[in-house]
């Protein structure tokens, strides 16, 4: 979870998609660098997820589990503050008076 204590530079080691709100320790904001194995393995799952019927009804939160159910590693970075939440054209349109 997070505390005052992380660092902007500083990874943490993700251990699970939180299921409930009350679980959560950060917002994913939408951005993921994979390495090449990272990449590859993203592909395998979401094969897998549509072999199964999952992928049109699934969330990236949901593919990150599965990866962590197989073993994979996955890190994240909290960033603390001057980032904005642009969710749809309204939000888009707020930022572009703000900033431009």
């Amino acid at each position: 979870p997070f505390t005052a204590e992380f660092l902007e530079s500083e990874t943490i080691r993700v251990t699970s998609f939180a299921p409930t709100q009350n679980a959560v320790s950060g917002e994913w904001i939408g951005l993921a660098k994979l390495s090449a194995r990272g990449a590859a393995l993203v592909r395998e799952e979401l094969a897998r997820m549509a072999e199964e019927g999952l992928s049109p009804k699934s969330e990236v939160p949901h593919l990150f589990q599965r990866l962590l159910d197989r073993g994979a590693v996955i890190n994240a970075s909290y960033i603390m503050g001057h980032w904005l939440d642009v969710n749809d054209a309204f939000d888009l349109a707020q930022a572009r008076k703000k900033f431009l």
